[in-house]
């Protein structure tokens, strides 16, 4: 069986924007900590807990504590769904996001599983929210660790238990960020862009083989699929 570990924000919902906006609402609401710097690329752990940590760090020198953590999720969870009140539009699926997972479902020998930086009540929630149907699929997410490749190693393992193997044939991160193909190349995973413009150069120079604008061409990405299962 192989495996296809999919990332959440920017690559199976248009969220990017709003889930920076929200976050950053949340920790100002709850820690009074304005003017954040919002490039991610800056951080080590780009993860909803690592993101939180850095910053409390950085503005208020010391530790976030769990309460503060679980204080802050919760808040950012109440921005979203005053978000999805306004517009359910802003929780847009990537095009063809919801009809390949489907059609990956089909496929006996493939095995699905979700790995995201979000916290796993507001990954729900978004993806509910844009129409996914994953209550059955394995996933990780930044309640489990600060550290993508920890929470990628963890969807990894849960979804060995999910599926009933002892392994996989070939494991493929599908993500947008550089840090997804950063810690997919650490891990020995291949490595899917969704992208376009300048995430897509960064992504090429990071060493991507396979970048996708969204998943509109099936054709393209079941291509990759078939060429990264065959090599």
């Amino acid at each position: 069986m192989h495996l296809i570990m999919f990332d959440l924000d920017g690559t199976l919902i248009k969220s990017n924007t709003l889930d920076t906006r929200c976050l950053l609402g949340a920790i100002e609401r709850c820690m009074g900590i304005k003017d954040i710097d919002s490039d991610w690329t800056k951080y080590n752990y780009v993860t909803d807990a690592g993101i939180v940590s850095e910053i409390v760090e950085r503005e208020l020198n010391r530790q976030v504590t769990d309460k503060e953590l679980k204080y802050i999720c919760k808040n950012l969870i109440e921005l979203l769904q005053s978000e999805a009140h306004i517009d359910h539009e802003k929780f847009a699926p990537i095009p063809g996001a919801i009809e390949t997972l489907c059609i990956l479902k089909t496929i006996d020998d493939c095995g699905l599983a979700i790995a995201t930086g979000c916290w796993k009540e507001s990954a729900f929630f978004k993806l509910a929210t844009a129409g996914f149907n994953v209550i059955n699929l394995p996933i990780a997410s930044s309640d489990d660790s600060y550290n993508r490749e920890e929470i990628m190693t963890i969807a990894y393992e849960r979804a060995m238990v999910f599926h009933r193997v002892d392994g996989f044939k070939t494991v493929t991160y599908v993500g947008d960020g550089i840090w997804d193909i950063k810690a997919s190349q650490r891990l020995g995973f291949n490595f899917i862009g969704i992208a376009s413009n300048d995430h897509k150069r960064s992504l090429n120079q990071a060493g991507a083989v396979y970048i996708l604008n969204d998943f509109s061409d099936q054709a393209s990405f079941f291509a990759a699929i078939n060429e990264i299962w065959d090599a």
